[in-house]
């Protein structure tokens, strides 16, 4: 289970519930996040925004995961880098020490998505990492055995890039099986073409069986595995970018998916450009809940289309000039040239890459300038005067001339709408309402990863987003809707000191020390990691961590329901998910959020199996707690 041991406070049949006390609280005075810099932590990976790699998805960021890959009770981070990935252990809570940085076989690798996941199902976390170009892999029980690490591809048919994955046990054989949410060259294609088509992977304990997913091939930003009808079968989400409608799924008892159309009136509207997509409850009424981020421009698309005027250049003078960025001031003003320099959707020709003033950046500008000329030519011959050492860009323009474009019928698809964030409110009958403009979280900016969690510990789930892109000079802080009581949400991001103008598309919910509370690490699409403490003194709070040796050891697919306040009347839910939002995945333990409340009445785990357990106990908050299911009944 764990190398640590937490004592047995009930013992059921063949569960055991194991419990924890936080850790103290911080005495921090003044807005509940400190913000910090990675490296004062020793999370030393760093961004580095190039005009080499300045292209879509390239400069996108890198993805973060969380989750306790040596058991020691510390949840610790992995990042995907541009030479395979490197692994953060937790050190006690006050600080992370990188343990492996690159592995032979991944150098050189442009890695983009990381996650956290048992694929094997022996109770330890393996890495799942997905490259430009050069395949998926999982790397087994990342922590070298006598100095080796296993690898082994996961096949994605050759696609180009498996933005996204999700990952969940549709067959309930114990081991995960994953969902390939593949991307060609977004906004150089934009259209259908076939090399994006998605993909699910079936896992028979590593040998892994490919195979196709109904639905437009669109550029997918997000995958995930929620039980939004409530059936007890893993339901699937796709978001896609560039105007292809996102695709829902209803799941099976078999091995297979249900398409949901237009015309089931399940799903009323998505989103046009989606980024991330999250299941959540912010209402608590135990119904999972959707929010879906997208381009949503407070001051309309045109700040994209205008890059040029003289407004967006100020802006990005303005920025550069604010003090209110990691970058410093002459490094700032050199990525906005590049913003206008090597645009993929328009460029200024009257600029030169010699404005850059780096031999090297003025080299590796000319060769991204070069892709540019080409596609918008349509001339292939141009690839080939890409030489060495500059492969990923001769691939890159290459692979412009090989898209397939695809003919697709929208009859059935779900509507989609422009320029504004999504939260559907799940109904009593497994529909869904769109409540974005009631509840006040429409508009986030160019919006990436969005999640719910509960950061004041107030009983309520609230929901983060970070934003930012290389393509315009707008500036705008990330977005902290605060949940007011399941009826709306507030924008408090200044006033919970997570204001943050420097762009960012990924981040982790992590409790770093352990003292209940959830903090946040963040990437920045051009420097190093930012990491974001919670210092609320508020709120009573619990985690609950699973244990499964029935099904998938981590318990993917499980949720969790907490009875607590008079007669148990109070009541939430969360669900055990690997997968949603945008190069970003969180440690598969569930944060609750108690207000003043002092005890939890019940708790209830439905486990991915199936079957359901009910615990009636006196559970103390301030709590970590670990269900552990054994896998005989009476099993000792």
């Amino acid at each position: 289970m764990t190398r640590y041991t937490s004592p047995i406070i009930l013992n059921q049949g063949n569960v055991k519930v194991h419990a924890l006390a936080q850790a103290p609280r911080n005495k921090h005075v003044g807005k509940p996040f400190t913000q910090r810099l990675g490296p004062q932590l020793g999370i030393t990976y760093s961004n580095s925004l190039t005009p080499e790699i300045f292209l879509d998805p390239l400069f996108f960021g890198r993805g973060i995961a969380s989750g306790d890959f040596n058991l020691d009770g510390w949840t610790d981070i992995a990042v995907a880098t541009n030479n395979g990935f490197e692994l953060y252990q937790n050190m006690n809570g006050t600080h992370f020490k990188k343990i492996i940085s690159g592995i032979e076989s991944l150098n050189g690798k442009q890695a983009i998505n990381i996650a956290l996941v048992d694929l094997n199902n022996d109770g330890w976390l393996d890495i799942f990492l997905t490259t430009f170009n050069e395949g998926n892999f999982v790397v087994l029980n990342p922590l070298p055995d006598e100095g080796r690490v296993r690898i082994l591809p996961v096949p994605n048919e050759g696609a180009l890039l498996t933005s996204a994955s999700a990952f969940a046990d549709l067959n309930q054989d114990g081991f995960p099986d994953i969902v390939n949410g593949n991307y060609y060259l977004g906004v150089f294609t934009r259209t259908p073409v076939k090399q994006a088509a998605n993909q699910w992977v079936l896992n028979r304990n590593l040998d892994f069986e490919l195979r196709n997913l109904e639905g437009i091939p669109g550029q997918t930003h997000s995958v995930l595995f929620s039980d939004i009808n409530a059936d007890g079968h893993a339901d699937l989400m796709v978001g896609n970018d560039y105007r292809v409608a996102d695709t829902y799924y209803f799941g099976s008892a078999g091995e297979g998916f249900k398409k949901i159309i237009h015309q089931d009136k399940v799903i009323p509207i998505t989103t046009q450009n989606t980024m991330s997509i999250d299941t959540g409850d912010f209402n608590n009424d135990l119904i999972p809940d959707i929010y879906l981020a997208n381009i949503g421009m407070s001051r309309g698309l045109d700040v994209v289309s205008n890059i040029f005027g003289s407004t967006m250049k100020n802006a990005g003078l303005d920025f550069c000039d604010s003090g209110k960025t990691l970058l410093s001031r002459a490094t700032c003003h050199r990525f906005n040239q590049l913003t206008t320099l090597l645009n993929p959707e328009k460029q200024d020709i009257t600029e030169h890459c010699t404005r850059l003033n780096n031999p090297q950046w003025i080299k590796e500008c000319m060769v991204t300038r070069m892709i540019l000329v080409a596609s918008s030519r349509k001339s292939p011959n141009l690839c080939d005067k890409i030489l060495p050492p500059f492969n990923l860009n001769r691939t890159y323009c290459k692979k412009f001339f090989q898209a397939e474009h695809v003919e697709i019928s929208r009859e059935n698809e779900i509507p989609m709408q422009t320029q504004f964030n999504l939260l559907l409110s799940g109904q009593k009958d497994h529909t869904f309402t769109d409540l974005s403009r009631q509840t006040d979280i429409s508009t986030a900016e160019w919006s990436w990863n969005a999640r719910f969690a509960d950061l004041d510990n107030d009983e309520w789930q609230d929901l983060y987003v970070v934003n930012g892109v290389p393509i315009t000079q707008e500036y705008a802080s990330n977005n902290f809707f605060h949940n007011q009581n399941g009826k709306s949400f507030t924008p408090a991001q200044k006033e919970f000191g997570l204001d943050d103008l420097d762009h960012s598309s990924s981040y982790t919910y992590i409790d770093i020390d352990r003292d209940g509370d959830l903090d946040i690490i963040a990437n920045t699409l051009y420097g190093p990691f930012k990491v974001y403490t919670n210092n609320n003194t508020k709120g009573n709070s619990v985690s609950v961590q699973l244990v499964d040796e029935k099904g998938n050891r981590f318990c993917l697919g499980c949720t969790v329901i907490i009875r607590y306040g008079k007669d148990g009347e109070r009541h939430q839910m969360r669900e055990i998910k690997t997968g949603g939002g945008f190069h970003s995945y969180d440690a598969p333990v569930a944060h609750f959020g108690l207000g003043q409340f002092e005890t939890i009445q019940q708790m209830e785990v439905t486990w991915s199996t199936g079957e359901t357990s009910i615990l009636k106990h006196s559970f103390s908050v301030n709590r970590e707690y670990i269900i552990h299911r054994q896998a005989l009944e009476g099993n000792q």
